[in-house]
């Protein structure tokens, strides 16, 4: 897996125009790098309008060095110049390497003792994962800027806030009609978790403060930072976003404690300690592999009456268990915190199905199944974009199947066909019909 991107950036050309022409074959911009490379080739050619000689330099954070140039390359001889590569003896290519190119390279042109920069080599890192205290992972270079949300330089706004308030009265509003209990679970980012190994100071006022305060009277939100950071380095691991499947039962725990549930014998599940490289690990080449606890949810993945196959947002699974002594049930619109969560609440109802969509919850789906409880699960880096009002999981999946071609469409009307499960007949039905439409 790459860890670097090479963007290309050039300076303005009319200064130079009249006085040399070149062209840089390597690296080009979108050029992937390994942290293995040592050393970065730089590759091109130039020629001097009016003959004079011509050094490259190149600045890197080691200092300015400066290359003649180095090879004939005929091919410039021929279709630049206009002339036979047999009959003249120009050198016009350079080829060269340089060690230190993660800071990025600044190239230029020496000519009659004027130094012209012609484009800066921007490395970009492409592995999203920040090394903190004694080998610990931790997400950064996201999208939802976590590093900037920790200390302080990414809050929300007034806009923001509405938002959320918004959010949290129509969940309100619908549970009263519907008559259904609900919770708000938002799981803490790693570095909240562990500000010891994280490599970075917490800001005076974070976007979770502004939300927890903001909220501080809804007793329907859970923070489960406490539980978390009591269970030590049990709840989260080195090489994962996430927290472990243990600390996945820590929640769970509190979640059953808010609804006064009576755990199941079953939530005494074995442990195996596996070595994984997690969703950090695996970012590196070679992968880093780090001892995990790992729990055995066997007997859960037996529930799952329908799963659509959909990765990440759109994902839909339902869970049965007929024999569960209670008729509860409950929809989960959770994210990839979830993933090892929902067994654990699986535990608890006699039917649950699970949404992956970050807390967004789908109208249609509540009132089709009539629930008895609604948790709505997000992760605190994803508190800046508050959930979409008007979620719907029909529009999700027709965006999805949009880009499927119309082999893989008609394999996957086939698999929902054959579906069988009468209890899972409306997520079928939703599917063809959104594979159908897209």
């Amino acid at each position: 897996m790459p860890n670097f991107t090479v963007h290309i950036i050039k300076e303005p050309e009319i200064q130079s125009s009249n006085i040399f022409q070149w062209h840089l074959d390597y690296p080009r911009s979108g050029t992937a790098l390994s942290q293995q490379v040592e050393r970065l080739k730089i590759q091109g050619w130039v020629t001097s309008c009016n003959g004079e000689q011509i050094q490259v330099v190149a600045d890197s954070s080691y200092g300015s060095v400066s290359y003649e140039l180095s090879e004939r390359r005929c091919d410039v001889i021929r279709k630049i110049l206009g002339q036979d590569p047999a009959l003249v003896d120009i050198m016009c290519g350079f080829n060269f390497e340089l060690d230190d190119w993660r800071g990025g390279i600044t190239l230029g042109f020496r000519i009659a003792g004027t130094v012209y920069r012609i484009l800066t080599i921007k490395i970009v890192s492409t592995i999203k994962v920040e090394e903190g205290v004694e080998g610990w992972l931790f997400l950064g270079n996201d999208s939802n800027r976590s590093i900037d949300q920790y200390t302080g330089n990414l809050v929300l706004n007034n806009t923001d806030l509405h938002a959320w308030e918004n959010y949290f009265k129509k969940i309100h509003d619908l549970a009263n009609e519907l008559a259904f209990q609900w919770l708000f679970v938002l799981a803490p980012a790693k570095e909240f978790v562990y500000p010891e190994y994280y490599p970075y100071e917490r800001g005076a006022l974070l976007a979770v403060d502004q939300f927890l305060d903001k909220f501080s009277q809804n007793e329907k939100i859970l923070w489960p930072i406490t539980a978390l950071r009591n269970a030590k380095e049990q709840s989260y691991w080195k090489g994962d976003t996430h927290w472990t499947d243990y600390g996945a039962s820590i929640v769970n725990n509190e979640i059953s404690n808010f609804f006064s549930f009576s755990l199941s014998d079953e939530t005494k599940v074995k442990y195996t300690i596996l070595q994984r490289a997690g969703d950090l690990g695996g970012k590196f080449s070679p992968k880093r592999i780090f001892p995990v606890a790992t729990a055995d949810f066997f007997s859960v993945r037996e529930r799952i009456v329908f799963d659509n196959g959909v990765h990440n947002h759109g994902c839909i699974r339902v869970y049965e268990q007929p024999d569960f002594p209670e008729d509860r049930s409950c929809i989960v619109f959770g994210d990839s915190f979830s993933a090892n969560l929902v067994p654990w609440i699986v535990l608890q109802f006699k039917r649950l199905v699970f949404v992956h969509s970050a807390s967004a919850f789908d109208q249609e789906l509540i009132k089709f199944e009539q629930p008895t409880h609604v948790i709505l699960q997000t992760n605190s880096r994803f508190i800046i974009i508050p959930p979409n009002s008007l979620f719907s999981i029909r529009e999700v999946l027709r965006k999805k199947f949009k880009s499927v071609n119309s082999m893989t469409r008609d394999e996957y009307i086939e698999k929902f066909n054959n579906y069988n499960f009468q209890s899972s007949s409306f997520y079928t039905s939703l599917m063809i019909e959104s594979l159908h439409n897209c």
